[in-house]
C-alpha cells in the first residue's frame, strides 16, 4: 500500500502492552535504519480500554521519541477509555501522553473516553464489563454516562 497504517488496541493488561508496541514503532519510525519498513508508515493508532499506566522509564523514552514527531508526516492517535472508578487504571505512573508544546500539532491527538456510574468504588464490573454493545456506547448497565 502507498500509506500504509498501524491499529494497536488492548484491553487491560493488553492495553498496556499497545502502548508500549505504540512506543516501540513511534522508537523504529524515528530510527528509520533498523526497519525501513516502518519509515513508511502514514498513521500509527493505539486504543487502550481499562488500561493500567505505563512506568516511569518508559513514559521517559516515550517524551524524547513523541518529540521527534514534531514535523513529521506521521499521524499519531492515541485513544484511550476507562471508567472513571476502576482502580487497575490508577496504577502504574503514566499513560502515553502528546506533550503540551505539541498539542496543536494537527499530526498528533490524543482522546479520553471518560466512563461514570453511580456505583461504588470496588465493583470489578467496572474492569470487565464492555462499554459498547456493538457500535453504540452501552449506557444500560449501571446507567453509565460518558465525557471526552
Amino acid at each position: 500500500t502507498t500509506k500504509p497504517a498501524l491499529e494497536i488496541c488492548g484491553h487491560s493488561l493488553g492495553a498496556i502492552d499497545a502502548q508500549r508496541a505504540t512506543a516501540f514503532c513511534v522508537e523504529l519510525f524515528n530510527e528509520k535504519t533498523r526497519y525501513p519498513g516502518i519509515s513508511k508508515l502514514s498513521h500509527i493508532s493505539c486504543s487502550a480500554f481499562c488500561s493500567p499506566k505505563l512506568d516511569a522509564l518508559t513514559i521517559d523514552q516515550w517524551g524524547e521519541e513523541v518529540n521527534k514527531l514534531k514535523n513529521s508526516t506521521l499521524k499519531l492517535q492515541l485513544n484511550f477509555a476507562y471508567h472513571e472508578k476502576d482502580i487497575v487504571t490508577w496504577a502504574g505512573h503514566k499513560n502515553l501522553f502528546i506533550p503540551e508544546d505539541l498539542t496543536t500539532q494537527t499530526n498528533l491527538q490524543v482522546s479520553y473516553l471518560q466512563v461514570t456510574s453511580p456505583s461504588n468504588l470496588l465493583t470489578s464490573t467496572h474492569h470487565r464489563i464492555p462499554f459498547f454493545k456493538g457500535a453504540r456506547f452501552d449506557s444500560t448497565f449501571d446507567n453509565r454516562k460518558y465525557d471526552f
